[in-house]
């Protein structure tokens, strides 16, 4: 299939009705890599990391330096580790920590068929992984792994029943394994001590442990109290009592607005309305997006449809929580909530088969959106299904557009950064980074199941556009 060419508009234009069709011209700012397979900012802001045919590469955006960091074809997976660390499994079973700002690879555990990563924690400096021995060898081993490159094994299951989830407490001291059993009907959950090994085994019901996988705590802003999300339940202590935000039930997401306190809590949840016993959005169980106001303890149902896509996080400032939905009818409206007011702003896009995805915020609350035509119309169950294909295919081509959104503005006309196959943005305080499809290579052996095995992208760098004074008015050229 032949791929789109891609352009630059400089000028503010309005996301008209017309197909997303091609055209010729500049390319979206300054290319710095191409046939990247997958990229990551580091948090830092400073560098940003991308995986080719030839290994992991560094670009740093201050000197515009390109280093190459890990020179190996990948076999799993890629975890991003805090401000300056990626660990990732190679070709060889070997898992591999690299350094990014000091430019090295250490070789930190070998030997085990495939790893897992939990307990990843802004400024702690260790992580647990999870190292499965083989079919020949049953069993998992867990390791405390700090950023340094030095492990210790802190605990080992003996039988070869597949590890359901894995958690590190909120303090650091404790590992929950929730591991499949002989009886269908129940799972094993075992609470790991990690300063001695030990371990307290117990039989829970698989919606139970299922409920139990996700755990976040946020402190209120006056330091009285806490919002505590556990067992598919969102609960706020204080003053030694506990409350219920919302009913209890499934499993939840949760995001606060930290930079205003935080006040408002978002809150995604699953339920199982099937009946299987579990939780899955593909297997059309119910998905809820809640808004809570933490100062009031009063909770606001805002979404309520299998499929849309919520799980998102909030602008920088805290003031402005975005989701998308499809209409009935067709059409896809990108939706924004602010809590200052309590209001849902509504950002139409044109055009029964566009998709909107809200893509990252920029520093001054300007949002960079996705939109993408789906030829053969909105998906049945929803945004989260359209676009990339099973793990280890290659995304389906779809033609789109990167937009910059000013949310103080609803009636603006959006600026169009770049037209391309498959964009997608992400941010530095600096500049906006946009990945453009530019083809598919062959599968490398063994590489099934490997998400980014097949398509390659190109890497552009756009400056951030000034903030204009009256974002409906386009300047003369």
């Amino acid at each position: 299939m032949r791929m789109l060419p891609v352009f630059l508009v400089a000028a503010l234009v309005a996301a008209g009705g017309a197909p997303l069709s091609s055209g010729a011209g500049e390319e979206p700012g300054r290319k710095i890599a191409a046939g990247v397979q997958s990229w990551w900012i580091m948090d830092d802001g400073a560098r940003v990391v991308f995986l080719d045919a030839n290994g992991f590469h560094s670009w740093e955006e201050a000197g515009g330096r390109m280093a190459m960091l890990h020179p190996c074809r990948l076999a799993g997976a890629v975890w991003q580790v805090g401000e300056k660390h990626l660990c990732l499994q190679d070709e060889e079973g070997r898992l591999v920590l690299l350094d990014i700002k000091a430019g090295k690879a250490a070789t930190a555990l070998r030997g085990a068929e495939s790893y897992e990563v939990y307990g990843i924690e802004k400024g702690r400096d260790w992580f647990i992984v999870q190292a499965d021995r083989g079919d020949d060898n049953p069993g998992k081993d867990f390791y405390r792994l700090r950023l340094d490159g030095n492990s210790q094994r802190v605990y080992e299951t003996a039988d070869a029943h597949d590890v359901f989830a894995a958690a590190v407490s909120a303090d650091g001291k404790g590992l929950t394994i929730w591991s499949e059993s002989d009886d269908p009907n129940r799972m094993v959950r075992e609470s790991v001590d990690l300063a001695t090994g030990k371990a307290k085994t117990e039989a829970v019901g698989r919606e139970e442990a299922a409920a139990e996988g996700e755990e976040a705590n946020f402190a209120l802003a006056d330091g009285k109290g806490a919002v505590v999300v556990r067992k598919g339940r969102v609960r706020l202590a204080a003053d030694g009592k506990e409350q219920d935000l919302l009913p209890a039930g499934g499993r939840c997401w949760a995001r606060a607005n930290l930079a205003e306190g935080p006040t408002h809590l978002a809150v995604c949840r699953l339920t199982d309305t099937n009946g299987d016993g579990l939780l899955a959005r593909e297997d059309g169980d119910r998905v809820e997006l809640w808004m809570v106001d933490l100062r009031t303890g009063r909770a606001n149902l805002l979404a309520d449809a299998n499929g849309e896509n919520i799980e998102r996080d909030w602008s920088p400032d805290g003031q402005c929580f975005p989701w998308s939905r499809w209409k009935e009818g067709g059409g896809c409206d990108l939706l924004v909530y602010s809590p200052r007011d309590g209001k849902t702003t509504a950002f139409p896009s044109p055009g029964k088969n566009r998709l909107w995805l809200p893509e990252a915020f920029l520093a001054d609350g300007r949002i960079l959106v996705a939109q993408r035509e789906l030829p053969e119309g909105p998906p049945q169950t929803g945004p989260a299904q359209a676009g990339p294909a099973a793990a280890g295919d290659a995304p389906k081509p779809l033609p789109g557009e990167i937009l910059l959104l000013d949310l103080a503005a609803p009636g603006a006309a959006p600026l169009r950064l770049a037209r391309g196959t498959n964009p997608g943005a992400r941010t530095t305080p600096r500049a906006i980074y946009i990945e453009l499809m530019e083809g598919s290579a062959p599968p490398e052996e063994g590489a099934e199941g490997r998400p980014w095995s097949r398509a390659t992208s190109a890497l552009y760098r756009v400056p951030v556009p000034p903030r204009r004074a009256s974002p409906a008015t386009a300047p003369a050229r």
